[in-house]
């Protein structure tokens, strides 16, 4: 809820806040798949959007990807693990009697997760840039006796990134998009990174969008006094027919530093033919947990 003001014709400060803490400014645009039936129409006014909803791919994308699609290797910079301590001498001991002797079991070991098909990364960045087919009217086409409606891709790049990134993630509706929180980095850590550099360059007339992640690998166990560390990995780009093959690409350092020399991180909204770089850290998730009989 923000705050109601007596003036109507215009919004109250506390939603003007909201909007320059939360809002990501987007600006779409309609792509004719046949050229020949119209130009690109880019006369839609930009967006600003509060709650940013994660894109997945479509349910049998993943479903190929998980069949299909190599995991993602980890950097060969990674330092070795240190090897595990030498097991302690055995002590003599009397071997017990029958009486004494008690059954032990095995304990059960937790099955091991899955590396995931697509990174968090890769997911932001299609969420940020997203795109989808749909139909539109094309005059041209209503003029050459062709059928009015053509197939469109409708496109959508930021204008700005927002001091707040507010995900909506809506993986509960299909099992496949689960599943891709369920798996693990490429390191074998948390799906869910606790920090992502994005990077916003508007110097060229299309906007480049890159989304850095920092990837964490699991607790070592106690035996391992040095353990590989975090690394960043990048995502700039979208898998096409032409790449199908992951993204990822291995950092040595944050977006922040090598790809946006000269340039403040954050600074409020990118104006045009600017770069603009925020790092956000996470602070919470909310997640609705439905029993079996509320639903």
């Amino acid at each position: 809820f923000a705050e109601e003001t007596a003036d109507k014709s215009r919004p109250s400060p506390s939603l003007l806040a909201l909007r320059e803490i939360l809002g990501l400014v987007s600006a779409s645009r309609n792509v004719f798949v046949n050229r020949a039936f119209g130009e690109d129409d880019s006369s839609a006014p930009p967006k600003t959007s509060l709650v940013t909803d994660l894109v997945y791919p479509e349910a049998p994308v993943l479903r190929l990807l998980a069949q299909t699609q190599p995991p993602l290797k980890a950097p060969a910079t990674l330092p070795p693990r240190a090897p595990e301590a030498a097991p302690e001498a055995k002590s003599e001991a009397k071997p017990k009697s029958k009486s004494e002797a008690k059954p032990t079991s095995k304990p059960k070991s937790k099955p091991k997760s899955k590396q995931s098909v697509m990174s968090f990364s890769e997911v932001l960045r299609m969420s940020l840039c997203s795109s989808r087919k749909s139909t539109a009217r094309s005059e041209v086409a209503a003029d050459q006796g062709h059928n009015a409606y053509q197939k469109i891709t409708q496109h959508r790049t930021p204008l700005s990134l927002p001091m707040t990134l507010l995900l909506n993630c809506g993986a509960s509706e299909v099992d496949e998009f689960m599943q891709v929180w369920r798996g693990t980095n490429a390191l074998g850590g948390p799906w869910l990174p606790r920090r992502v550099d994005v990077l916003l360059d508007q110097r060229n007339s299309e906007a480049r969008v890159a989304v850095a992640e920092l990837v964490e690998p699991p607790p070592p166990p106690p035996s391992i006094s040095e353990a590989p560390g975090p690394q960043w990995a990048c995502v700039d780009r979208a898998r096409s027919k032409e790449r199908p093959a992951d993204p990822t690409a291995w950092l040595e350092m944050p977006l922040e530093m090598p790809l946006a020399q000269g340039v403040e991180p954050g600074g409020g909204a990118a104006a045009p033919g600017a770069v603009q770089v925020r790092r956000y850290e996470l602070a919470a998730v909310v997640s609705h947990v439905a029993g079996a009989s509320a639903g």
